[in-house]
C-alpha cells in the first residue's frame, strides 16, 4: 500500500450496484452504445471488480453507491423493500472489507418521513457513512428545495452525514439535446444537478440547518460559477458564497488538473474530494496519476494530502489510519 508519510487516495464517487437489482438506466439506451452498457453494467454489479480495482491502483477506501435514478427504470420508483434490500446488501459489502470499502445510502428523497428513516437506519443501525440521492424527480420539476426533501435533508444534518446529490436524466432537457450525442446527455445532467444546488442556495435550507453538508460531481460545477457571479449572488442568496464553502463538497470527478485547480479555487482545497465516477467514467484509478494531476493542478503538500483523502475522511467520520 502507500508508502509512509505519503498520501492515501480515498474515491468518492464509486458505483456498486447490488446484483439482485441490477441498473435499469440504460435499459433503453440507444444500439450504438450497446458495447458501453455491456460493460458497464457487468462491472457495476461485481464486487471484485470494485476491490481488483482498488488493489492494482494502490487506492485505500473506496466509497460506494447506487442512485435510485441508475437502479429504476425511466419513470418509475424503487418500491420501499428494494431500497432497504439495496442497503442491507451494501452494509454488509462494506462491513466484509473494513477500511476498504465505505457506503453511501440509496435513499429516495422524495418519500418524504419515509426516506428520513431508512437514511437513519441505515446510518445508525447499517453504519453506512452517508446517503446518495437524485438532484431531481424524474421529469425535473422537483429539485430538493422540494418540502418532500426536506425529511432526509433534515436526518443527515442531524445524523452529521453528506448527502452525495447525483445527477439524472431529465425527461424533455435530455430528448431536447440528444442531437449532440453523448454530450448533450452529460450537459442534461449536469444542468439538472447544478439547477438542485442553486434551488438549495435560493432557499432557507441551508439556514435552517447548518449542520448540512453536500457533495455534487463536478458535472454540477456550474452553479458554482453561478453561486459566486458577480451581480448575480443577491438574486440566488445574499449569503451563496459563504453558503457553498459551509456546505458544499465537489468531488472531481475523473483527475483533470484545471478542473481540479477551479473547484480548489471556488470552494476551497478541503471542500473537494477525490472521485472517479467508476466504472462509468473511469475505466481505472490509480494513485500515481492521481497525485501526479493533483501536483499540475498546482496544489501544496497538504492541500494534496486533503484532496487526495483526507477532506473524505474528515467528511465521512473516517478515522486517518482506517484504510492505509
Amino acid at each position: 500500500m502507500s508508502e509512509t508519510g505519503s498520501p492515501a487516495v480515498v474515491d468518492f464517487h464509486v458505483h456498486y450496484v447490488d446484483p439482485a437489482h441490477p441498473p435499469a438506466l440504460w435499459a433503453s439506451a440507444k444500439p450504438e452504445v450497446a458495447k458501453l452498457r455491456e460493460r458497464t453494467v457487468h462491472r457495476i454489479v461485481d464486487l471484485d471488480d470494485v476491490l481488483t480495482a482498488a488493489e492494482n491502483g494502490d487506492i485505500a477506501t473506496r466509497v460506494l453507491n447506487a442512485p435510485p435514478s441508475l437502479v429504476a427504470a425511466a419513470g418509475t420508483t424503487l418500491p420501499a423493500r428494494v431500497v432497504r434490500e439495496i442497503n442491507d446488501h451494501l452494509a454488509a459489502a462494506v462491513a466484509a472489507h473494513p477500511g476498504r470499502l465505505l457506503g453511501l445510502a440509496t435513499v429516495d428523497a422524495w418519500q418524504g418521513e419515509e426516506a428520513a428513516a431508512e437514511l437513519r437506519r441505515a446510518v445508525t443501525e447499517l453504519h453506512l457513512s452517508g446517503a446518495v440521492v437524485d438532484a431531481a424527480t424524474d421529469g425535473g420539476d422537483r429539485l430538493l428545495d422540494d418540502p418532500a426533501a426536506y425529511p432526509t435533508l433534515r436526518t443527515a444534518a442531524e445524523l452529521g452525514v453528506p448527502v452525495f446529490v447525483h445527477p439524472i436524466n431529465p425527461r424533455g432537457l435530455t430528448d431536447q439535446l440528444d442531437g449532440i450525442g453523448r454530450s448533450g446527455t452529460l450537459l442534461a445532467r449536469g444542468t439538472i444537478d447544478a439547477a438542485s444546488l442553486l434551488a438549495l442556495l435560493h432557499s432557507t435550507v441551508f439556514d435552517d440547518l447548518p449542520d448540512l453538508r453536500i457533495v455534487i460531481p463536478l458535472i454540477g460545477a456550474p452553479a458554482l460559477l453561478l453561486g459566486t457571479f458577480a451581480g448575480l449572488t443577491e438574486k440566488i442568496s445574499r449569503h451563496a458564497p459563504d453558503h457553498l464553502r459551509r456546505h458544499v463538497y465537489v468531488d472531481t470527478m475523473g483527475f483533470d488538473p484545471t478542473s481540479i485547480r477551479y473547484l480548489v479555487d471556488v470552494v476551497g482545497a478541503d471542500h473537494v474530494l477525490l472521485g472517479s465516477d467508476s466504472p462509468i467514467v473511469a475505466e481505472s484509478i490509480d494513485r500515481t496519476e492521481v497525485l501526479a494531476a493533483l501536483a499540475a493542478a498546482g496544489l501544496d503538500e497538504a492541500d494534496i494530502t486533503a484532496v487526495a483523502g483526507g477532506n473524505a475522511r474528515r467528511l465521512l467520520g473516517v478515522p486517518e489510519r482506517v484504510g492505509t
